[in-house]
This record gives structure tokens, C-alpha cells and sequence, in this order.
């Protein structure tokens, strides 16, 4: 966990109590789709829908999609390890005016 002074600092510079920000959707990279969907539906009772994309899933949540599961690509010199996160902000025009201060 940052330090309290770290949080106030970081939250000082993105101007994080103007906006919400809140994680919309998350990815899983897998180098092996079928046993990682069926890890995640053993653990979370997660269920996934083919949309068609080869290695790609959509994990959903009721009839909604929540995130996806999706085999490893290589976006720079080496393959996606981790966890990919996108966040939604509640302000365009409040993100845009941080970035401009």
C-alpha cells in the first residue's frame, strides 16, 4: 500500500476527486484459452461467450460482458504476462483539463 502522502500527491495530480474513475473492463492473457476458462468457471462460476474472434472471450456477467479472456500477442518486443485493465472516467473535459495543468 503508497504511503498516505504517496495517495494525497498522486490524487493532487490526476485530480481524482473531480471525476469517478472506475475500472469498465479487464483483460486475462492466456497462452491456453480452454484451461484458463475452465479454471475461472470452477473458481467464479464465470460463463464466456464466442463472439467469433479467434482467442478471444468474453467473460460475462448475467447477459453482460465484464471483461474477456484472450490469448497472449506480442503488442511490443515481448508477449502480454499480465493483467489488462481499462478505466472510465465520469469527465472527459475534467481528464482532459488535468492533463493540460
Amino acid at each position: 500500500m503508497l504511503p498516505s502522502a504517496e495517495v494525497h500527491a498522486i490524487r493532487n495530480v490526476c485530480n481524482c476527486r473531480a471525476m469517478t474513475i472506475r475500472p469498465t473492463h479487464f483483460a486475462i492473457n492466456t497462452s491456453d484459452l480452454e484451461s484458463t476458462k475452465d479454471f475461472y468457471h470452477s473458481v467464479f462460476d464465470w460463463e464466456f461467450r464466442d463472439i467469433g474472434a479467434p482467442g478471444f472471450v468474453q467473460i460475462l456477467d448475467g447477459e453482460n460482458a465484464m471483461g474477456s479472456i484472450q490469448e497472449r500477442r506480442a503488442l511490443v518486443e515481448n508477449p502480454t504476462l499480465g493483467f489488462e485493465c481499462t478505466f472510465g472516467l465520469s469527465s472527459s473535459v475534467s481528464a482532459r483539463s488535468t492533463g493540460e495543468t
